[in-house]
């Protein structure tokens, strides 16, 4: 699960660090059910994830926490950039379950 800081952009590079620590936890070959908690207010480069695709390929499933208006639409547009299943949940409740039970 991740929750970045209020207001930052996340770019490539944040992306990278991000995955690295991934891969240092649970390995290149492994994978994994992901889930973004935007707890805080960001912005997001969508594009980011087209290269995240061609770089990295542990992650089977993601679910997107969102809690306002702008949550949902930074979201939604993430969600049309991702290869892998993704679900917008309303609660972290949810995101954990629907993560947990995805095969």
């Amino acid at each position: 699960m991740a929750e970045l800081n209020h207001e930052i952009h996340v770019d490539w590079s944040i992306i990278k660090r991000i995955a690295n620590m991934i891969i240092e936890q649970y390995g290149r070959s492994s994978k994994i059910g992901f889930i973004s908690n935007k707890v805080n207010s960001y912005s997001i480069d969508p594009f980011v994830w087209v290269t995240f695709s061609k770089e990295y390929d542990f992650i089977d499933s993601a679910a997107i926490v969102w809690y306002n208006d702008a949550g949902f639409m930074s979201s939604t547009l993430e969600k049309m950039f991702l290869k892998n299943s993704v679900k917008l949940c309303e609660s972290l409740d949810e995101a954990i379950e629907w993560v947990t039970n995805t095969k």
